[in-house]
């Protein structure tokens, strides 16, 4: 006997059943789950930041996250597209140009594919800086006979130190004085003596009243009441004469034979500088992250970059950088914030460049005169500041003009400059037997 088994209708429309919702739910889940990211798809997030502005321009750095490749975007200026380009690298800095001073600007970038914006950077707002008055009034004020005034620091308009080497009485040597005071309506002449030493600073640099550091071969300092001898390097021919301060802990001073010094508010440190040139000049910044940048320089065709772990070239005579090689000679640096170092430097004529000084080779021209009469630089702002030299020379650099002042003029010298608010001080000496320390006062 044989058994046969008949499905019976209930099992059979249980499967149909089973198989319905099978595709159902196979098609719910196709339809609902999005599709798989294609690996080649890129992330076209971009990136756009200010980094500066000037009197006709301004700065940006425009980056993005995926650099697999070649990226292309545009850069819009008050919803204009006024450039576009192609980058290979993580980011790139953009300078516009021509523009307007004291004006407001709004920027976005793009990432272009084909043409075709897909993606857009954050809207950044950047307002031009404006331009200063060259209206500046002089007066000279002689105050001695003979010697010569190196270096001046201003406090404010009512307390200026001049520094150097002045006599009275030309015959009467010995009697010397190594400073004098401005307190807003006389000079006063001050004696910086340390025991039988007589001060006659080349360099000066002050925190406070109280504070003040002078470069005179060997170092002193001023605590408010008297001066004291710091140090000296054992080698006569490696004096220092300038100096530049971060902090009464972080002094730079420099000098003869590629001398630098720097002292840590404890001790005296000589550096290794890999230059046997004299250096004339150092200045330097620190930036919103407490990072301190340190330039020296000379005449002698060198200038000197310092990142807090060694000295190095960033031109001489054998290494220029400039395309006109001639250009190495530098006659004043003058960093007036943490991003903007001003260079002088003569060839054939001066030229007075504004170096961005995180990315050095980023840079303009702001002024050339036929003259190569700059001894040194300072001032209030990189829009305000002068430029001073030879035969009594005082230029003013505004943000966008250079101006000199030709009611000053003579057979001398000015060595350095000082402006606070709307108050310029500039120092030097008058060449000749009726010659002395001169300071010429500028009030706006």
């Amino acid at each position: 006997m044989s058994i046969l088994h008949h499905r019976s209708p209930i099992t059979h429309y249980t499967l149909l059943f089973f198989i319905f919702i099978f595709f159902l739910l196979s098609f719910i889940l196709f339809t609902a789950c999005p599709e798989s990211p294609n690996e080649d798809e890129r992330d076209t997030t971009i990136y756009l930041e200010l980094e500066d502005t000037g009197i006709f321009t301004a700065r940006m750095r425009v980056g993005v996250a995926d650099t697999t490749d070649d990226w292309t975007f545009g850069l819009s200026r008050n919803d204009s597209i006024v450039l576009t380009a192609t980058v290979t690298a993580l980011d790139t800095v953009l300078r516009d140009s021509g523009l307007t001073p004291a004006t407001e600007y709004r920027y976005r970038a793009y990432w272009l594919e084909d043409g075709i914006a897909v993606d857009s950077s954050l809207e950044i707002t950047a307002i031009t800086g404006d331009t200063t008055s060259h209206a500046f009034t002089w007066v000279l004020d002689t105050l001695g006979e003979s010697g010569v005034l190196h270096d001046v620091w201003a406090f404010d308009e009512n307390n200026v130190w001049v520094v150097g080497e002045i006599l009275p009485v030309a015959s009467e040597t010995w009697n010397s004085y190594g400073a004098a005071v401005w307190d807003g309506e006389q000079w006063t002449l001050k004696k910086l003596e340390d025991g039988a030493t007589n001060v006659r600073p080349r360099g000066v640099w002050a925190f406070s009243e109280e504070d003040i550091w002078f470069a005179a071969g060997s170092i002193f300092h001023w605590d408010g009441n008297e001066v004291s001898f710091e140090w000296v390097l054992p080698d006569i021919n490696h004096g220092v004469y300038s100096l530049w301060g971060e902090s009464f802990s972080n002094i730079y001073f420099v000098g003869d034979n590629g001398t630098i010094v720097h002292y840590d508010g404890s001790s005296f440190t000589k550096m290794e500088s890999g230059t046997d040139l004299d250096l004339w000049y150092v200045t330097g910044s620190v930036d919103d992250y407490g990072e301190v940048r340190v330039w020296a320089g000379s005449p002698q065709r060198i200038l000197l970059f310092y990142d807090e772990e060694s000295w190095m070239a960033v031109w001489d005579e054998a290494h220029p950088f400039y395309a006109d090689s001639q250009y190495t000679s530098t006659r004043g640096i003058w960093a007036p914030d943490n991003e903007t170092l001003i260079v002088s430097v003569v060839g054939n004529n001066e030229r007075v460049y504004c170096h961005n000084q995180i990315d050095f080779a980023d840079y303009h021209l702001l002024s050339e005169q036929n003259e190569k009469y700059t001894f040194n630089i300072g001032g209030r702002a990189k829009n305000d500041f002068f430029m001073v030299g030879e035969f009594w020379t005082v230029y003013h650099y505004n943000g966008n003009s250079t101006f000199q002042y030709d009611e000053i003029s003579g057979f001398g010298r000015f060595r350095s400059v000082s402006q606070v608010g709307s108050n310029a001080f500039a120092v030097g000496e008058i060449f000749g037997i009726f010659g002395g320390p001169f300071v010429a006062r500028g009030v706006r």
